[in-house]
C-alpha cells in the first residue's frame, strides 16, 4: 500500500519502511538515510533531508518552498567551485595580495611570504579537495588575510528577500594559532568583489573555534530585498609566531535557499570546470601557434573560447623563447598582441619580418573576466 502523505506525526513501519529505506524513527522533518521511492503522489509537510537516492514515480509536493533540503536535480548550491576542485591558475600561492587563487576565490590582505594558500587532497571533505591556509614555521605575520567569493548580480537577484544558509567544513592543524571568521555579505552595486561591495553589509557571520576534527559549520540569514550582490569572505587572523602544523583546511562550501544546511552537493567535475571558465580560461598553455603572412607586418589566428565568458576578458600573453621562422619579437608583446576580442573568442596577432612566410610561436594565453 503506497504512502501518499508524510506528516510530522506519521511514519512508515514494517515492510513498507524497509522497502522505502525508512527506519521507524524517520518521518517528515527528519533525515532519510536510505534510498527513498515514492510510488504515488506524495506530500511532505515538513523539512526533509534526503542523503541518498530519491525516485519519484508521480508527483512530489512540498508544502514549503524551502522544505526540500536536498534536491535530486542539482544546483541547490549557488557557489561555483565550493568543493575547491578546480585550480586553473595553480595549486599553490604565496605572498598573496589582491589576486585570484583557486578558481573564483580572491585572496585579499597580506602580502606575506610565510603564508601559503594551497589546494589539498583531503578525504575529510565530500569533494575530496579543500583549500589550506598554512604558515611557515617562525612566521610572525599577524594581519588579516582571507579569501572572498563574489556572485554576479544576475545570480544574486533570485536571492533577494530569501532566507539562505551558508555552510562549510573546516578543521585545524595540531598547532594552529589564529582566529577564523566567515561573513555572508550583500551590497547594492553591480558585479563587484564582495570585500568592496557598494553599501556592503554582513547579512550574517560565524566565528567557529576550530578543532582538529573536520566539522560542519553554518549560518542562516535573510538577504534584503534591495540586494544586487551576494557573496562571502572568510577572514584569517594569525596570532603569535607560527610553528609546525600551523594551518587550517576549509572546503565543501555551500550557499542554498532555506534555513537548513543540507549535505554538500557534488557536481560533475567537467560541469564545475565549465562554470569556472565563464570567468577564467587558459586558451593556450605553451602551445605552438602557426600563421601564414602574405602582406603587412603581421598575421592573425582566431582562438574561440570553450565557454562564453562573462564579459570581454583581459589577456595575459607570454611567448616562449622558441620561435619558428622570422617572428618579429620586438613588436607588440614579444611578437604577439590580442585583437578583435569579445565574449566568444579572440584573434591573436603574430608579427613577422618577411613575406610570404609561415611562422610559429609557442605561447601561453590566459583570459580573465573575473569580477
Amino acid at each position: 500500500m503506497p504512502i501518499d502523505k508524510l506528516s510530522a506525526n506519521a511514519f512508515a513501519t514494517g515492510a513498507v519502511a524497509n522497502s522505502l529505506g525508512f527506519t521507524p524513527a524517520n518521518k517528515a522533518g527528519d533525515t532519510f538515510t536510505g534510498n527513498v521511492v515514492f510510488s504515488a503522489n506524495a506530500t511532505v509537510t515538513g523539512a526533509a533531508t534526503f542523503s541518498n537516492t530519491v525516485t519519484v514515480a508521480n508527483t512530489i509536493t512540498f508544502a514549503d518552498s524551502t522544505a526540500m533540503s536536498s534536491s535530486p536535480v542539482g544546483f541547490k548550491n549557488r557557489i561555483i567551485n565550493g568543493g575547491m576542485t578546480i585550480a586553473q591558475r595553480g595549486t599553490t600561492f604565496t605572498n598573496c595580495i589582491n589576486t585570484y587563487t583557486l578558481d573564483r576565490y580572491y585572496c585579499y590582505g597580506g602580502p606575506d611570504t610565510g603564508i601559503t594558500v594551497s589546494q589539498q587532497t583531503d578525504t575529510n571533505f565530500v569533494s575530496g579537495k579543500c583549500v589550506r591556509f598554512g604558515r611557515a614555521a617562525g612566521d610572525t605575520y599577524t594581519n588579516n588575510i582571507g579569501l572572498a567569493y563574489s556572485m554576479e548580480t544576475i545570480d544574486s537577484l533570485p536571492l533577494r528577500g530569501r532566507v539562505v544558509t551558508l555552510s562549510f567544513t573546516a578543521y585545524k592543524g595540531a598547532n594552529f594559532s589564529g582566529t577564523l571568521g566567515m561573513y555572508l555579505q550583500y551590497g547594492t552595486g553591480t558585479d563587484e568583489k564582495s570585500v568592496s561591495y557598494t553599501g556592503g553589509t554582513a547579512a550574517g557571520s560565524v566565528g567557529p573555534t576550530l578543532t582538529t576534527t573536520a566539522t560542519r559549520y553554518s549560518l542562516t540569514a535573510t538577504i534584503p530585498s534591495n540586494a544586487n550582490e551576494v557573496g562571502f569572505y572568510f577572514s584569517y587572523t594569525p596570532t603569535g609566531t607560527a610553528g609546525a602544523a600551523d594551518y587550517f583546511n576549509m572546503g565543501d562550501i555551500q550557499l542554498e535557499i532555506g534555513s537548513v544546511a543540507t549535505p554538500f552537493e557534488v557536481r560533475p567535475l567537467g560541469l564545475e570546470l565549465n562554470l569556472c571558465k565563464r570567468y577564467y580560461q587558459i586558451l593556450c598553455n605553451d602551445n605552438r601557434i602557426d600563421v601564414m603572412r602574405y602582406s603587412g607586418t603581421s598575421s592573425t589566428i582566431y582562438i574561440p573560447y570553450s565557454v562564453q565568458m562573462r564579459t570581454t576578458p583581459t589577456f595575459s600573453l607570454t611567448r616562449n623563447s622558441s620561435v619558428f621562422g622570422p617572428v618579429n619579437t620586438g613588436a607588440g608583446q614579444g611578437g604577439l598582441d590580442p585583437e578583435s576580442q569579445n565574449q566568444y573568442g579572440m584573434s591573436l596577432y603574430v608579427y613577422t619580418t618577411a613575406i610570404p612566410d609561415q611562422v610559429g610561436v609557442k605561447a601561453t594565453v590566459l583570459a580573465s573576466a573575473e569580477l
